[in-house]
This record gives structure tokens, sequence and C-alpha cells, in this order.
């Protein structure tokens, strides 16, 4: 019989949410420039080549035809059960809204060339080419066939996309124009002959229907005897038209090089280490990645949930303990201690006050080798401030409360407690205080104003700063002054007071060097300056006025740093001072109104430009530039890895990961904040939005999997040794299973929302590496070489 090839897209639903396809005028002709999420679309279905089991299925939007949106492997035949009908099948959910979608199918195995429904072993031919279909978005519950005829459409089309259309009708126009002229009759039966139809077409059942107008011979006629070339249906029809066929074969197909390929015993499409062949070509069940977990369990794959928690509480922090718990503090200042094997939670503190006269609370816990620290406020008669004491397994040693409102989070320092809080009733009243190690008040300071956001140890002092204004009946004229108090640690008496008049803000001190470091605010001219200051006497060594607005300086062994905002033009400067004169070694000025600086790695980071777009530059502590890269938005989070990566999360909510000299490997855009990103031994980028998404993301920035939580995400992900993924969503809704769970999807939708004040916690399997606890050594005996 005459060799009849399909990729067939069974049940495929483009399920938009609110959002139509984006506009052209917003697209990118650059390449390394991502798409955008901004919407759901969601498909599910199957490729048949023959059946065609473990091909490989790409989705791209037109603006990044580099990073694949979507990749997924179709379900692998498995022939203890004979599954052909649910053979080639995969599952499609993406975000990203885009003006069209191509998908493409490669490699794979077709396990059934000649079409009569029985599987011969020794009759199944590898899928060597690559055929591709163009969908739109309002292919809304389409059924979709990719065929040869969508290849030839793209073909066809394939210059004009690359140069780009000015707008989506004009190629849906085309393709209308294409499928009159391909087409005898109207296929799907909706009036017209148009896009629809050659998405709609089947070579087996719709042969008679193909007319010869464009490609000049009937599609009968063109269609293989044989499988002797051993190369796919598609390619067999472009040899015989004008289009080039050398384009179409995919490199996976070449006979000259043998590769490695990975059982996937389960048919989740992820392969096992645990059982290998190396050959020229890839044997059935076998596929290229080894990323499963556990090939035994269909459900555990990369992106598969181990397990999931509830709790009755937001958490608000958390802290990886050992590498086999999470401590989490809920905003009702609840510990739990989460059990990573099985998600199990363990109440360690419950607050002895009524939930209700809790106040929220965002504050971190405070770790030390003699246990955990917290503080909190309570509503009750009067408002109270608490801090607490806690042994490591959340037994209370002992607890101090007070009077107050507004706690900082207690500074531990050789053995005793500080903090500071505000009056309950003078709002303009605060008061720093002193516990020993049982919790006893040693001493506490009062004074009017307002105080930095945390108290500063060092040099065997304790610093904080305050702005106060008042009104003076005397003068009849309002005073504003700013202050810097030195405290004794041990008696709470005060060192000296340093204090600027008519200043209307002062920074949070900075102790390096046997300096202390503090800028106060001039209301009269604007100005600013920094002071450094002796910590024995607070007399000035020297200080340093621009006009500008607050800053807080960075410190740096001989050099400090200080980035200033010209008042009088849009001129921003970083300035390098020497720490001991306050000489300014070196400047490096732009433009701006929007600017960041920090310093990692012994390379300053420094960001000039608007809300729309900015140029960063790496600086060396001479203040020559290493290199420069224009970004949308500006910078608001940099880290440095320690082999020299840089991760950036801009104002545009994108991440951005840098080479070390600068270029990018990727920019992942989106619409919503994203966290910063965890990294895997084995190079993969786990991130979380707010908008419930996780997503795992390939070392070239394309998307491995994706995970949608059904639920705000406010925190960074957590890894832990063994490759598991840790998961904690906010608290306006929590999730609920809603039946079974599909194995062949790598983008996991087995769960909705339900409004409730919990948040979740879920444990995720990832496909690192580290989740196999065996060695390679132990699989040499399955590996096989073709002779």
């Amino acid at each position: 019989m005459k060799k009849s090839l399909v990729l067939l897209v069974l049940l495929v639903f483009l399920l938009v949410y609110g959002c139509g396809s984006s506009s052209s005028d917003n697209s990118s002709n650059d390449p390394d420039t991502p798409v955008t999420p901004s919407t759901s679309v969601q498909a599910s279905g199957g490729a048949l080549l023959g059946p065609l089991s473990g091909a490989k299925v790409e989705v791209y939007c037109p603006d990044n035809m580099s990073n694949a949106i979507f990749s997924d492997n179709t379900t692998v035949y498995d022939p203890d059960t004979d599954n052909y009908y649910e053979t080639g099948k995969f599952m499609f959910k993406t975000e990203f809204s885009c003006e069209y979608y191509l998908v493409e199918v490669s490699r794979g195995t077709d396990i059934d060339p000649d079409d009569d429904g029985v599987v011969v072993p020794g009759e199944m031919v590898a899928n060597k080419g690559r055929i591709r279909g163009i969908l739109f978005q309002d292919n809304n519950n389409d059924n979709v066939t990719i065929n040869p005829l969508t290849e030839m459409a793209y073909r066809k089309l394939e210059s004009r996309l690359e140069t780009g259309y000015d707008n989506v009708s004009e190629l849906q126009n085309d393709l209308n124009v294409l499928a009159g002229a391909m087409l005898s009759d109207d296929l799907n039966g909706d009036g017209e002959i148009n896009k629809d139809d050659l998405l709609d077409f089947n070579p087996i059942n719709d042969k008679p229907y193909f007319k010869s107008k464009i490609f000049g011979d009937d599609y009968t006629s063109l269609m293989p005897d044989d499988d002797e070339s051993n190369v796919t249906f598609i390619e067999s029809i472009l040899d015989n038209v004008t289009f080039d066929v050398d384009t179409v074969m995919n490199d996976e197909g070449s006979d000259e090089l043998t590769k490695m390929y990975y059982m996937d015993r389960d048919g989740d499409g992820f392969g096992s280490k645990k059982e290998i062949y190396v050959g020229y070509e890839r044997p059935l069940g076998y596929l290229l990645n080894n990323d499963d977990p556990l090939d035994n369990d269909s459900s555990v794959f990369p992106g598969s949930i181990k397990w999931e928690t509830y709790l009755n509480d937001t958490v608000s922090f958390q802290k990886m303990d050992d590498n086999s718990t999470l401590l989490l503090k809920t905003t009702y200042s609840k510990i739990y201690s989460v059990n990573l094997l099985d998600g199990s939670p363990e109440l360690l503190f419950n607050p002895p006050e009524i939930l209700e006269n809790i106040g929220d609370n965002f504050m971190p816990l405070v770790f030390t080798d003699n246990g955990i620290y917290l503080a909190y406020q309570t509503y009750e008669i009067v408002n109270n401030i608490n801090v607490y004491a806690l042994n490591n397994d959340g037994s209370v040693k002992w607890n101090f409360k007070n009077e107050g409102r507004s706690p900082t989070p207690p500074v531990v320092n050789k053995g005793s407690i500080y903090g500071v809080f505000k009056d309950s009733s003078a709002w303009d009243n605060f008061t720093v205080y002193s516990l020993d190690s049982a919790g006893n008040l040693k001493w506490s300071f009062e004074e009017k104003g307002y105080n930095t956001p945390y108290p500063v140890i060092g040099d065997g002092s304790l610093y904080v700063s305050r702005y106060h204004n008042y009104y003076e009946s005397l003068s009849s004229s309002y005073i504003y002054r700013c202050n810097l108090y030195s405290l004794d640690t041990g008696s709470g008496l005060q060192n000296w007071d340093f204090g600027r008049s008519e200043c209307n803000n002062v920074s949070t001190p900075v102790v390096e060097n046997d300096t202390v470091y503090v800028t106060m605010n001039d209301r009269t001219t604007d100005n600013v300056t920094l002071y450094a200051l002796n910590p024995e006497d607070k007399s000035v060594k020297w200080s340093f006025e621009q006009s500008t607005y607050s800053f807080v300086p960075i410190v740096d062994n001989d050099t400090v740093y200080a980035l200033i905002n010209d008042r009088s033009s849009d001129n921003v400067t970083l300035y390098a001072l020497n720490s001991a004169s306050g000489v300014v070694n070196w400047s490096f000025e732009k433009k701006g109104d929007r600017n960041y600086f920090t310093m990692d790695n012994n390379t300053l980071y420094v960001s000039f430009g608007t809300r729309d777009n900015s140029t960063l530059y790496a600086l060396d502590k001479n203040g020559e530039s290493k290199w420069n890269l224009f970004m949308e938005g500006y910078p608001t989070r940099l880290n440095a890895a320690e082999d020299g990566t840089i991760y950036i999360i801009s104002s545009l909510n994108d991440l951005y990961v840098l080479n070390p000299d600068g270029t990018k490997k990727f920019v992942f855009k989106s619409t919503v904040p994203v966290s910063e990103p965890v990294i895997g031994n084995d190079g993969i980028f786990y991130i979380a939005s707010s908008s419930g998404n996780v997503y795992a993301l390939n070392p070239d920035g394309s998307i491995y999997w994706s995970f949608y939580t059904g639920s705000s995400i406010s925190m960074s992900p957590v890894l832990d040794d063994s490759g598991i993924l840790y998961i904690i969503t906010g608290s306006e809704t929590s999730l609920r299973k809603v039946g079974s769970v599909q194995s062949d999807t790598r983008t996991l939708s087995r769960v909705a929302p339900v409004e409730t004040e919990e948040s979740t916690i879920y444990g995720i399997y990832t496909g690192s590496e580290r989740s196999i606890n065996n060695t390679n050594m132990q699989f040499i005996s399955l590996i096989e070489f073709d002779n």
C-alpha cells in the first residue's frame, strides 16, 4: 500500500482567556527577545505518522523562533499493552499570547508505516524530517491536523514569514488563498474553503480533494510506493515540488554518529538512566532525555507533584533546615516544620495570644546557635510587643512583653537582644531596648521622632538614627531635626548625639573601618551630606555634600561608593571616595532618572535610564567600564553567581541572565512579578510568578516544564539536594485535587482553586540529575552497541 503519513493533532483546544492576539506593533524582530506570557492557551492532541511514537513537539511564537514556548514528546508505543490508538498523543499549555503559533514535530518512530493498523516491529521506521503547521487563537476547540498540506503552505510562505507580516490578517488571507488553490472542497463544513481546511486535511481520507493548481502534480502520484528511502512522506512530496528538501532534513537523522538513548518504560515522555541504548537510530520506547526520576510510575516526571500540604494561614517566611525540613512562619506568627519526605507539617510554635489579636507579621525569623527569635504585635486593651526566644523544636525559652507597637526584628549580639518599637499612643515616640539571654529587660532608651528601621551594632556601640519635626509654640514655628545616637550596648547610656537642624531625612547608619557613615538632608538647600564620623567622639572625619536625594553609601574596604542624582539636572554620577579622607578617587556620570547601583564579586553594577529603558554598566574598581547592556525598564535586583553568571530582575518583571562578559544568555519576559531564580546543578532555572506559575527553564531560556498552582506566589522556590523543588503559594486561594493526574503533560492542571484562607506547599519533581540517586556505573551492563 502507498505510504500515508500524517501528524494528527487530536482534540486541539486553543483556550484564550480574556486576551486576544498581540498587535504586530508590539512584536520584536530580535531573535533573542523572548515572547511575553500574558494569556492562557491549552491544547491536547496526538501525533500520527502512522502513529508517531516519541516524536518531539515544539511550539514557537513568530517573534522568537530560537526559543520554543513549549516542548514535549508524544506518547510512546508499549508493545506489552499494544496501545496503538493511544500512541502519539501529547498535551500543550502555555501562557504566551502570540500572533500565531508554529507547531513543529520532528524525530520519533512511525510504528505503522503502511497504515494497516498492525504494528510489525521490523517494519518501524525513524522519522528524520519535520512537519509544521500554523495555528491561530481563533482555532478554539478545533480538531486540527498538522499534515503535508500545512507543511506545503508553510514552505510557500516561509520567506514572507521570515520578513514578517504587517498584521496577522494578511497571513490568514494568504493561507486562505493557498487553501483555495490546493483543495477542491470545504473539508470542515463551515461553508468556505479557507485556512482551517488545511488544518482539517487527512492524507488518507481526503486525497481526492487535493488539487494540482500550485504544485503541478496529482496528490496521489506524489505518494511514495515504498519506504526504501527511509524518509518521511513529507520529504517525498517535497522532492517532487519546488522546495529545497535538504533544508527539511533534521540533523538528528544523521547516520554519521551514534547517540545514547534512554528507555521510557512508563511512557511519560521522559527516559531513565537505568536502561541505556547506544546506536545509530533510536529503538522503540527509547528517548534522548534521561530526566525521569522514577521510570516505573507514569505520574512521576519533571514537573509532577511529589506531595502537597495546606496551612490555614499565609506563609511569610521560609528556611531550609538541614535539607530535611522546611521551617515556615505565617503572618499570624505560627511556626511550622514541614517534613520534606512527605510534606507532613508539625506546628512548632503557636502564639498563646488570641488569634484575632495578633497583627500581620511579615518579619523574618532570626536564627542563632542558641535558638530562634521572633517579635510581633498584639492588639489587646493596649497594643503590646511580644518577643519570643524559642528552642529549635519550637518550645518557648522565654517571652518578653511590653506596651508598644511595630517592633523591629530582634538583633542578637553576644548573648543580648536589641530592638526598637514605637509608642502605643504617641505616634512619634520610639524606644530602643536591650534584653539579656534570659529575656529580662537590661535597659531602654526613649526618644521622640521617627526611627530608622532597625538598630546597627558596631565597635561595641548601638547606633540608631531618627528624624523629628514638631511645632514650637515659643517661636511659633516648626522645628526640623535629625539625629544619630550612639548608645553603650551594656548600659544603654548615650555615648553621643550627632544632630543637624533644618534636616528632614536621615539614613540608616553604616559602620565600617572604624567609621560611622550617615547621610542627612538639608531642607533649606535640598542638599544631602554624607558624614564620616569618629565612633569615639562623633567628630567629623570628612563630609561630602551634593545636590541630590537621600542615599545610603556602599562601603568596601578603603572606598566609599555613592550614587548621586543631581537635582539641578538629569545627570547621575557614581562617586568613589577615599574612605579615610573623602577625596574623590574617580566618578562615572550619565543621564537618567531611574537608576540602580550594587556591587557583587568585585564588580560595580550601575544603571542609568528612564522608566522605559536603561543601560547597565559593569565597572571595575578603577571606574573603567567592562561592558554595558541596553535593557527595557531598569534593574530592581541583581546577583552574580560564583561562575560569573549575572541574574537581573527588571522593573518590567523580566528575568535577564547574562554571561560574565555581559552578553545575554537569555531573557525571560513576564507581565507579572517573578521571583529571583533558583539554579540547579544541571543548569535548570526555577522561577515563580505572582500569577501562580512555576517555570523550569533550560540553560538557553526555553521552557523545560511549567506548573500552575492556581494561587499567588510571593517567595522564591526552594531546591533541595535531592532535586525536589518546594513552592509556597499565597493565601487568597488554595488548591484541591480534582480528579486523576494526566501523565502525558509537562504543564500540570490537576488542581482547581477554592477560595479559602490557606497557603499551599508543594514538593515538585524537577528532573534534575540530582534526583537520580543511582550512578551510571551500575547501568553499564545494559548498554548495547550496534555492529
